[in-house]
Order: C-alpha cells, then sequence, then structure tokens
C-alpha cells in the first residue's frame, strides 16, 4: 500500500497521526496556519521597526498597555472580526511614537493636522451646538 505524505512539522514534532497535507512544504491546516501566522507577526514586527524605529515587542507591549483597544477611542472603534488592527500614532515632526490608535482615530488626527486647538473647538461644539441655542432662541420668539 503507498504511503501517504506526512506534514514535516507533525514529524517533527512527534505527531503521529496522520493528516491531509497539501502545497510545498507538505503541510497540515493546523501548521500551515501556524506558519502564515507566524511569518505576517514577523513581517508586522519588521515594518514597525523600518518604519517607526520600535520593534516587534515593544509594539506588543504598548498594545496590551492598551488592553488591545484604540488610546483615543477605547474599545469602541478598530475592531474588525476578532483582530484589533492598531495603527502606530506618532509625531511627524520629531518621530516620537505616542501610541497604537484605531484606523478612525488615526486619521481624524491627520486630517485635523495634530492641531489640539481644533480639538478643543470640537470637544465645546458638541457640549454646546450654536445651533441649539438660535433654534430655542427662535422658538420662544414665536411663542
Amino acid at each position: 500500500m503507498p504511503r501517504t505524505p506526512e506534514c514535516i512539522d507533525c514529524i517533527e514534532a512527534g505527531i503521529t497521526t496522520v493528516r491531509p497535507v497539501y502545497g510545498k512544504p507538505l503541510l497540515c491546516a493546523t501548521h500551515r496556519r501556524k506558519r502564515t501566522k507566524d511569518r505576517r507577526a514577523k513581517a508586522h514586527a519588521n515594518h514597525v521597526q523600518r518604519t517607526y524605529g520600535i520593534s516587534g515587542d515593544e509594539y506588543l507591549l504598548l498594545k496590551s498597555s492598551q488592553n488591545g483597544t484604540c488610546a483615543i477611542c477605547g474599545p469602541w472603534t478598530g475592531r474588525s472580526g476578532r483582530y484589533v488592527s492598531l495603527s502606530v500614532d506618532h509625531n511627524h515632526r520629531t518621530g516620537e511614537v505616542r501610541g497604537l490608535l484605531c484606523r478612525p482615530c488615526n486619521r481624524i488626527l491627520g486630517v485635523w493636522r495634530d492641531n489640539p486647538i481644533v480639538f478643543e473647538r470640537a470637544a465645546e461644539y458638541l457640549r454646546e451646538p450654536p445651533a441649539r441655542k438660535i433654534l430655542t432662541e427662535m422658538r420662544t420668539d414665536v411663542e
């Protein structure tokens, strides 16, 4: 009887269960997923090292210190299924890393060019919208 191919990682780990294998190298689905996950994590670590000057371990430390959520909005956004995608926020002039943000929050900072005055005005606008006062006055004048 012909011998069925075996997963090279299963053989190395001493797993004797014969699982279906595919691709090159011959791997079972479990070990192929693990290799893909490891490869992506390494690529991400290399990207943050090259782009922002922080190691993959430092990125993970920041992420865990923020409980895996955006530093601005918390758990409200940034979730894509089970995976939380957080961008490295940094000062474009100095290169200083400030924290990890979801895409919407990171985009807002960029659009408003990191100007705290604009953020303060936006917060005041949300607390006291100008239309509230004008419309209230207009409605009381009509009565």
